[in-house]
């Protein structure tokens, strides 16, 4: 795995005001039903995949965060996640989220 964080089995993460680049995949990758991210005020930039995923079951809230040059995309999240996404900022990355099309601030919606 070459994510820059890897969060799954049902475990909870808070992840405050990092830097996080130049990973081969993706900056944040949530997995698995019952794992849960609160990710808030975090710059990532340069990841190979993208800058954070999350599939399907896991849960999240993606607020407030600095997303650069990511190369396939800021944000993406499978269509059956928890999620609310707010305020993020996107710059420079050439593709929009392949999972599913989402703008950079979502309310708990498919």
């Amino acid at each position: 795995c070459s994510n820059g964080v890897y969060v799954y089995n049902s475990a909870e993460l808070k992840m405050e005001e990092n830097y996080v680049h130049a990973n081969m995949d993706t900056g944040l990758s949530v997995h698995d039903n019952g794992t849960r991210a609160l990710i808030s005020r975090n710059y990532l930039q340069r990841n190979g995949w993208g800058g954070i995923r999350v599939f399907t079951g896991a849960s999240c809230e993606i607020n407030d965060n600095d997303l650069q040059e990511n190369t396939s995309g800021a944000i993406s999240i499978d269509r059956h996640s928890k999620k609310t996404v707010t305020k993020n900022y996107n710059y420079d990355s050439p593709v929009p989220t392949p999972t599913k099309k989402l703008p950079l601030s979502l309310q708990n919606s498919d």
